[in-house]
């Protein structure tokens, strides 16, 4: 509601969002439009870190591996 009111006035004001206690506050606070939130770091390592990003992160390793060795065939047999 804040963030819409700044934005209807047109004021230059950011939100910013403090004193989280919890993953779930952080994305509280992005879903109501805050600019800013500070996170102290063992919540941010738990966000950027999960099963699912590194398992993410491997597939497309995997993938670009994959392309660039096709490329290269390619480039070869030109």
């Amino acid at each position: 509601m804040a963030v819409e009111w700044l934005g209807r006035w047109r004021f230059k004001s950011k939100v910013v969002v403090g004193s989280i206690r919890s993953v779930g506050d952080v994305l509280n606070a992005v879903m109501a439009g805050a600019h800013i939130v500070t996170i102290p770091p063992p919540f941010l390592y738990k966000m950027a870190d999960h099963k699912y990003s590194r398992e993410t992160v491997k597939q497309f390793l995997g993938d670009a591996e994959k392309a660039l060795k096709l490329m290269q065939q390619a480039m070869r047999t030109g």
